[in-house]
């Protein structure tokens, strides 16, 4: 087998980016079935997220004063069969402990979202020197003079894996593929910013062998603009994460509109077509038979929409929930609602349509005005785009008749289409482009 040294700051179990993490992490898993051992460099979460204290150190490392070292009795015991995960402890620089902190509050509360973006821009060009790039530099180099590596593998964010990754692949001339992951000139809100950063990015891509993003358009768009092509290899579900069974029903249980995750606040269409559902269907519709159920990080603008809308009595709002629980209420759910409105990012399709795909259940996306994510649907079939209010009541009383007459929702996904998503089929595209580069 051959191995590819993979580079991914963010990966599980980072909470603050855990859908971002799952692509690596799922890469990772599925690599050693293409005949790929992965070897991965992240951070360890576990310390970040818990402590600001003392660093501590895994099993796969020693410590020598302020220096790391590979475990290199470990390493050579290793079969390939799993990924062999390096964790690099380290303590943030204040900046990105700010930054970590405002990515959080900004969830919540909107007026902090230009505050948020500068931190992210300033930790975008400082993080270079951050603990966990010096120590990350460090360990590669010992793991390259270990163990014969034939390809580099490096994911957005943030931006400085990609430069690291490019200057190992120069240094010790292994080719690499750099993954953007997603729709990274969000990141940089400022044009002047944003096209030093540009600038630096076509460097790297000079230097890599095959550059991907996470859909065709996003890929199109951005080889016009980096001036480098690029291949596409989109986001997936786990299909091996699904394979149980939901909790039973109960005959009293509601009809349950269901989302899990963070809620991009830019769109009030689907509240206005909840109050419609309502108003039009009173004497059908009440808080024992319809429910909106959330999960996730946006509960203070949760809650101001449902009070706004006067559907409070109507919602039932969590905060963040484990994954695995999460799953779990997607399988359970009677439709899924997923927004779809991200104004300036062209092409981008959020991670979460393919988590919906894994649980199979109708989806309503709101409020449209995403052709990616319209074109997905109508391939798998898997839910509806509805654009107005009269839309959302006219969908949500069509499913609620027939959840009153059959006990459900049918779901009306085209499996063919479906399993072209799953994480192993995008990490068989990933082997495909390691095999091409390392031939």
């Amino acid at each position: 087998m051959k191995s590819v040294l993979m580079l991914a700051y963010r990966y599980p179990p980072c909470k603050l980016y855990e859908v971002g993490g799952q692509r690596p992490q799922k890469f990772a898993k599925y690599l050693p079935q293409f005949g790929w051992r992965p070897i991965l460099i992240t951070r360890l979460w576990e310390q970040a997220e818990s402590q600001r204290g003392s660093v501590q150190v895994t099993d796969d490392l020693s410590r020598d004063g302020s220096r790391f070292h590979i475990n290199a009795r470990l390493l050579k015991q290793w079969s390939g069969r799993q990924p062999f995960i390096v964790r690099v402890p380290c303590k943030p620089y204040l900046y990105v402990f700010l930054s970590e902190k405002l990515n959080q509050l900004s969830r919540h509360f909107i007026l902090l979202v230009p505050l948020r973006k500068i931190f992210s821009m300033i930790r975008g060009w400082t993080l270079l020197q951050s603990p966990w790039i010096k120590h990350a530099k460090t360990l590669a180099d010992e793991i390259i003079a270990e163990t014969p590596i034939d390809a580099i593998f490096a994911t957005l964010a943030p931006a400085e894996s990609l430069y690291l990754a490019t200057k190992l692949s120069r240094k010790h001339r292994i080719p690499l593929i750099i993954d953007f992951r997603d729709e990274w000139k969000k990141m940089y809100p400022y044009d002047l910013v944003l096209r030093l950063y540009a600038f630096r990015a076509r460097r790297c891509l000079r230097s890599a062998a095959k550059s991907i993003q996470v859909t065709q358009e996003l890929a199109e768009t951005e080889s016009k603009y980096l001036k480098s092509p690029m291949e596409y290899i989109p986001n997936g579900f786990d299909h091996e994460e699904y394979e149980f069974s939901p909790p039973e029903k109960g005959e009293n249980d509601p009809f349950s509109l269901v989302f899990t995750g963070t809620f991009a606040p830019h769109s009030s269409l689907i509240w206005r077509g909840i109050r419609l559902f309502i108003d039009e269907n009173s004497e059908l519709i009440n808080p024992d038979v319809f429910r909106f159920y959330y999960y996730g990080l946006s509960t203070s603008y949760i809650l101001e929409q449902v009070k706004k809308y006067d559907i409070e009595s109507f919602a039932s709002i969590h905060s963040l929930i484990p994954r695995q629980e999460a799953l779990v209420r997607q399988k359970a759910a009677t439709v899924l609602l997923l927004h779809t409105y991200f104004p300036g990012l062209k092409g981008f399709a959020t991670g979460k349509i393919y988590e919906y795909f894994g649980a199979r259940r109708p989806i309503l996306a709101v409020p449209g005005r995403n052709s990616t994510i319209e074109a997905l649907l109508s391939e798998t079939q898997a839910g509806r785009v509805v654009s107005s209010e009269r839309e959302v009541a006219e969908c949500l009383l069509q499913w609620f008749l027939e959840w009153r007459r059959t006990g459900d929702v049918a779901y009306q996904g085209v499996p063919a289409a479906l399993l072209r998503y799953t994480r192993k089929k995008q990490t068989q595209k990933l082997a495909g482009l390691l095999d091409q580069i390392s031939s």
